[in-house]
């Protein structure tokens, strides 16, 4: 299996040899933030491609902005506050309904991660990783899961 924060830490150094004497304020920067940055691989496969980005926090502020905009002068700082808490709110609801991260395949991986010094619970943990497929068989691609079965603890 090949470490996909190993083989990103090697194109940052390769990076860094070959830019680092013309641009050293962008090398210093990358190698200060690249810990913060990586941080998302160490996540499910699964889940990379919804928080790597900050695409979901942009459509957020974009969404408190245009309905800022419409009242154009509050009256107090509470009172904004308040049109921003509801926004965010409204986001959180949309998001909680609409399943946008499935967190139960993480959980069964981060359970079989902890466990390993220990005896795992492996039926429960084999029924959910096989469900989800968070850890594919040979020549299988990796797939969302089907609403058909659910897994019961």
């Amino acid at each position: 299996m090949v470490n996909r924060v190993e083989d990103a830490r090697a194109l940052a150094a390769a990076f860094c040899a070959r830019w680092g004497k013309g641009f050293k304020g962008a090398v210093s920067t990358l190698q200060a933030g690249l810990d913060a940055a990586l941080s998302y691989l160490d996540f499910l496969s699964s889940h990379n491609r919804l928080i790597r980005s900050t695409n979901g926090l942009e459509r957020l502020f974009e969404e408190a902005k245009r309905r800022t905009r419409v009242v154009r002068i509050f009256p107090n700082e509470a009172s904004a506050a308040n049109l921003s808490t509801a926004v965010a709110l409204r986001a959180s609801e949309d998001w909680a309904l609409r399943r946008y991260l499935d967190m139960e395949p993480y959980r069964a991986w981060k359970e079989l991660k902890q466990a390993r010094n220990t005896k795992p619970q492996h039926h429960r943990l084999d029924r959910v990783l096989r469900h989800y497929r968070v850890f594919p068989q040979r020549g299988e691609r990796q797939v969302a899961p089907s609403n058909e079965a659910t897994v019961h603890s």
